[in-house]
């Protein structure tokens, strides 16, 4: 339940609808505290625009590093699986390690690939076959 979740900001979750309701003084129809959003989205998407040529020049070399990892990685998976599965692959240098947690993958690629500024961890799933992203939500019976 979400007030089971202690330290988590509460704050109500409003359609523009209900706000012009709340002005008039009438509470919103239906208030949902957003606590569950708090824990999906724990960090904050910044767009800068990026005018220093060296600050920029260090961002380049960070997309090339990972774009080699990423088809490195493309070319090698069967070469990974099946060991790989339910664990995560950090790519570095265009090299493999498979890790039992993210931060150990994370920290072998520091360790043994400090110059590569394009490090990728990735979780492979157990499982094999056809995977459905529709809804998850419990559905009650119709009778």
């Amino acid at each position: 339940m979400v007030d089971d979740l202690p330290g988590l900001p509460i704050i109500v979750n409003e359609s523009p609808i209900d706000q012009d309701l709340n002005q008039c003084g009438i509470p919103p129809r239906f208030p949902l505290p957003t606590r569950v959003k708090s824990l999906m989205w724990h960090s904050e998407i910044l767009v800068e625009d990026v005018s220093d040529p060296a600050q920029a020049a260090r961002n380049r070399e960070a997309r090339e590093h990972f774009a080699r990892n990423s088809e490195w990685l493309a070319d090698h998976w069967p070469d990974l699986l099946p060991q790989a599965r339910g664990r995560f692959v950090a790519v570095a240098g265009q090299e493999a390690f498979l890790a039992d947690t993210p931060a150990a993958a994370w920290e072998w690629a520091a360790k043994k690939h400090p110059e590569d500024k394009g490090a990728l961890v990735r979780f492979v799933l157990e499982g094999k076959g056809p995977r459905s992203y529709a809804h998850h939500w419990i559905v009650d019976d119709v009778r």
